[in-house]
């Protein structure tokens, strides 16, 4: 990552993604040159969502007025996002990544070029354009979104690592269980039991009432009388 100019490059895979972040200054694909020449997307570049990551590839439909639309063909999705706040990177290979098109063929990318916006990967037997990359491409993986730096916010994560340590606290506390009433349930049909807190157990008492037809363990059914 590189401040001067506002550079964002993350490593996924085989897949370089860059960060959809700031429009005001041009994003790199570095190394090599630019390889977004516009500063806005191009319909028909292909993008993914960090908060959706299994639609798979999105193509930009259109791109104006501040929004920009994708259409997901894997999860036949489409979506409007608000380009400043948009989740989307944009994904581009370099040499030597492998990639898999439309009609299943892998290819190693020897090169790649940029035609008004748009990226067309040439291998050793032919060439393919990214409208042709498979579509069910994502970036999921817990070690993919690491590397590609999709990390939730500082915030957040302190706000976990505290709730944890109260709860380890808590669990440590020699009043642990004396604080609020507590009932304990045995459910023989699952072979399971759970404890929970008086005030907010989302529990019914089961009762019959004459008339209703019941089962008993053995198997046998019987109308209440009283």
């Amino acid at each position: 990552m590189h401040h001067g100019h506002f550079e964002v490059t993350s490593l996924v895979g085989s897949a370089h993604v860059i960060e959809m972040r700031c429009w005001t200054e041009l994003l790199r694909y570095a190394p090599g040159p630019n390889f977004m020449s516009n500063l806005l997307p191009v319909p028909g570049q292909r993008w993914v969502s960090d908060s959706e990551p299994e639609l798979g590839l999105g193509i930009i439909l259109r791109a104006e007025s501040g929004r920009v639309e994708l259409h997901f063909p894997a999860a036949q999705e489409q979506r409007h996002y608000a380009l400043k706040s948009a989740p989307l990177r944009r994904v581009a290979f370099k040499e030597g990544d492998r990639i898999k098109l439309h009609d299943g063929v892998e290819m190693v990318v020897e090169a790649v070029e940029d035609r008004a916006g748009l990226l067309c990967y040439r291998g050793a037997k032919r060439t393919a354009t990214e409208a042709e990359l498979s579509d069910k491409i994502s970036f999921s993986k817990p070690e993919e979104r690491l590397l590609a730096g999709q990390v939730d916010e500082l915030a957040t994560f302190d706000l976990r690592a505290e709730a944890l340590r109260l709860r380890s606290r808590m669990q440590q506390s020699r009043v642990r269980g004396f604080v609020g009433g507590r009932v304990e349930l045995h459910f023989p049909a699952a072979q399971e039991q759970r404890v929970y807190a008086l005030k907010t157990a989302p529990l019914r008492r089961v009762a019959f009432k004459e008339g209703d037809r019941i089962k008993l363990h053995d198997g046998v059914e019987m109308l209440v009388e009283a």
